[in-house]
């Protein structure tokens, strides 16, 4: 969401009906597809021209969407639309095989993730490195170490929030800026992960935390929300 009130996702739509003899007496076809939802309360449905699937995943206050789409062959693509335009966007990084914009800031930076060609047993899709594409020129950057580098949001101060994975696949969460990366975890107990999925231009930080449950079988971790304001203590963990 931004400034205006204005909103960008996906959703699941009705493409097709087929009808059919039996009750509900029609079968419905879906499909994937993103959205835009202006200040007037106005919806335009977001399908990038002869897509499988279409998913907006960011947005700024000038109305850009960001996000990824699905060609006809099932490869990932990302995706600028602005103002009923489309433009594919994919990384220019040579072993790169997906790219999936996460988010836009007003200076038209855009952070994602793009999955490299070294496919292993436990990554089978390959390794998750994150980008940065500014003015034209889109960087690399990659967690120290880590098996999965995926930013989810950047603001307009340029730090980016995002979620790596450790060598056992674990998840946790980073703030980057400046080839300088932070771990963040939530200091409450009990929590086993940290899941950030957002943040402010005053820096607050949004997102979930797990915790474990293990008296419940059905439900062995609970979900929580939190919002986070950094402070100038931030531990550095490592650099780029």
């Amino acid at each position: 969401i931004n400034k205006h009130g204005e909103i960008a996702g996906f959703a699941t739509v009705i493409i097709d009906r087929i009808s059919i003899p039996e009750p509900p007496f029609e079968r419905r076809i879906t499909a994937t597809r993103g959205f835009f939802l202006d200040k007037k309360g106005r919806c335009t449905i977001l399908n990038f021209p002869g897509a499988r699937l279409t998913e907006a995943t960011g947005l700024n206050d000038d109305g850009i969407v960001v996000g990824h789409y699905a060609d006809a062959a099932g490869d990932f693509h990302g995706f600028v639309w602005d103002s009923g335009l489309f433009l594919t966007f994919d990384v220019p990084f040579a072993d790169a095989t997906l790219t999936a914009p996460a988010g836009i800031n007003n200076v038209g930076q855009i952070v994602g993730f793009y999955f490299d060609n070294n496919r292993t047993e436990s990554l089978p899709n390959g390794h998750a490195h994150g980008f940065l594409y500014d003015k034209g020129t889109s960087a690399s950057f990659v967690f120290p170490d880590s098996t999965a580098t995926i930013p989810d949001d950047i603001n307009d101060d340029g730090l980016i929030v995002g979620i790596y994975g450790d060598e056992n696949l674990v998840g946790h969460s980073f703030l980057f800026q400046d080839d300088q990366f932070v771990t963040i975890e939530v200091p409450f107990a009990g929590a086993v992960s940290t899941d950030v999925s957002g943040l402010n231009n005053r820096g607050q930080i949004v997102g979930r935390y797990v915790t474990s449950n293990p008296g419940d079988p059905v439900n062995p971790f609970l979900s929580h929300g939190f919002v986070a304001t950094p402070k100038r203590s931030l531990k550095l963990v490592a650099n780029r």
